[in-house]
């Protein structure tokens, strides 16, 4: 495991060679990205803004955007302005997108979806304005996790976001203030050097999200380092997505299991390759020209992975096209110093520990999956599988079966078949049907449960046309269901529907060397939930 020590030691490593081998103008550099950091980091630990809106967390926005305000995006480098506009542009089209379901738990106009959205369209001129809209589809995710247990504030495709629009609010605060005191040099300030050099920096915490995801593969619990690498079935994630009904390349054609044999012949190869480009990002940033192709493979891979297992980090890859952009720009002019790409290489390390979200995925697949999802009964008596696209702002908990806590069935693994353990995963790949164990849904999940379901259908009748008809494919989800497998709920009369099914099926999945699937259901649970 890369702990703390570890990483701290590395880090020192690199500052002191940069602080005996760099010029004073870089050093100075340096000292002022450093700084812009460590207020990062005293913000994001004790000004409230990861507890939603209050006095507290929206008078420290306010103290971070007000002095970088008066910097515009016409006196600012290309590459800078890329990235920000990047990272601006996705939390306004996903403010956009769940529009519907936006609540941060005010009143008035401080609740509504186009405050946050109008100041973000401003922000593509005025760059410090950009936190705003990050941080509102923020607090919305945290008030429905709130209200609901579910929401998924934390959620891997979207928390860096608020963290690189709230670190460039301070960055242009820092900058318009350090030059409007003189607290540095104008040397040191030259828009160009600072701003490219701030492009490192936001490379380097967004990269670490890759590297501690390929440097915890190595590290998993009871594995060697090549374990996940050599034995784990990654190609499970995409039978187990297809299988619920996951907007899949698999899915689209009328024999799901058309593309299985490829991806049992490409696992090795293809884990090793993951493995290697996200180790990598530690050392890409001393080098602009590997740094834009390590980034574009990096797209690729999401790209594959979202036809493979409809799991779409959309926001990743428009940040990682900008930084394609900014890297092949620095190469060509003002790129930034050896010094500072070495320190972006120490951010790609440290990122954690200076209370930047990062996300760390890593895990072994098996073949074992507890399918936990929602079914309905309608007045005719028919009972249709829901798509976890139905579910909106909680679609995502509903996609990765993340609805009751714990433990989400009778096979002990999580989301799609997923374990930390080694042994787990070999016991299972040996005999999954034996590792059942009893379970039931505990009472005070179900009312929970139940609590939720009932006013998403409520709330989803005032959303659904005069026909009854409801809209839910048009969202901004993480895990897409595939429209085309849900026809008959998909022209559903919401106003027909009698109850709900919380239904839990623990299947066992296996799969020849050949390719070749079979699926044995092993125990289901059905709960129901009135109306």
């Amino acid at each position: 495991m890369l702990t703390q020590a570890p990483l701290i030691a590395w880090a020192t490593t690199i500052s002191d060679y940069i602080s005996q081998r760099v010029d004073r103008v870089s050093r100075s550099r340096l000292k002022v990205l450093a700084g812009s950091l460590a207020i990062f980091y005293a913000v994001n630990t004790f000004g409230g803004i990861h507890f939603g809106p209050s006095w507290l967390s929206l008078l420290v926005l306010l103290a971070c955007i007000a002095p970088g305000i008066s910097v515009g995006i016409r006196s600012l480098p290309s590459p800078f302005i890329v990235v920000c506009a990047s990272v601006n542009f996705c939390c306004v089209a996903y403010l956009i997108g769940m529009h519907a379901t936006y609540d941060i738990g005010l009143s008035g106009i401080l609740n509504s979806v186009w405050l946050p959205v109008l100041l973000g369209v401003l922000g593509f001129a005025r760059p410090a304005l950009g936190c705003i809209p990050a941080t509102a589809a923020f607090w919305s995710k945290l008030h429905t996790n709130a209200v609901t247990g579910l929401g998924a504030p934390w959620s891997a495709d979207f928390i860096i976001m608020p963290d690189l629009a709230l670190y460039v609010s301070l960055l242009l605060s820092v900058y318009w203030l350090s030059k409007r005191y003189r607290i540095s040099d104008a040397a040191v300030l030259e828009k160009s050097q600072f701003f490219n050099s701030a492009v490192i920096v936001m490379a380097g915490v967004h990269l670490s999200n890759y590297f501690h995801s390929g440097w915890l593969k190595l590290f998993l619990s009871g594995g060697s380092l090549l374990t996940w690498v050599t034995e784990n079935p990654t190609f499970m994630l995409a039978i187990h997505a297809s299988d619920v009904g996951g907007f899949t390349v698999l899915n689209m054609m009328q024999d799901q299991d058309w593309l299985v044999p490829a991806l049992v012949w490409s696992n090795i190869p293809l884990n090793a390759f993951v493995l290697v480009i996200q180790l990598y990002s530690l050392l890409c940033l001393l080098s602009l020209r590997q740094s834009a192709w390590l980034t574009s493979l990096y797209d690729i891979m999401h790209f594959g992975i979202f036809l493979l297992t409809a799991i779409f980090f959309w926001k990743w890859m428009i940040l990682n096209f900008a930084f394609v952009y900014a890297f092949s720009r620095m190469r060509l002019k003002d790129g930034p110093t050896f010094s500072i790409r070495l320190f972006g290489c120490a951010l790609v390390l440290v990122a954690p520990l200076l209370s930047f979200n990062i996300v760390k995925l890593a895990w072994f697949d098996t073949g074992a999956i507890n399918d936990a999802h929602f079914e309905v009964e309608t007045a005719s008596g028919s009972i249709l599988r829901v798509p976890s696209n139905f579910f909106l702002e909680k679609s995502i908990n509903v996609a990765q079966q993340r609805i009751a806590r714990p433990v989400n069935g009778f096979l002990p693994t999580k989301t799609w078949g997923t374990v930390g353990r080694d042994d787990v995963r070999r016991k299972l790949d040996e005999a999954c049907p034996a590792t059942a164990s009893e379970w039931d849904l505990p009472t005070e999940d179900l009312n929970r449960i139940s609590k939720v379901v009932q006013m998403h259908h409520y709330r989803m009748l005032g959303l659904a046309s005069a026909d009854g008809h409801p809209k839910y494919n048009i969202y901004p989800h993480h895990i897409w269901s595939a429209p085309w497998l849900f026809p008959d709920f998909d022209n559903i009369d919401l106003r027909q529907v009698r109850k709900y099914f919380f239904v839990v099926t623990s299947r066992c999945v296996s799969v020849t060397p050949s390719g070749y699937v079979s699926r044995t259901d092993v125990k289901t649970a059905r709960y129901e939930i009135a109306l």
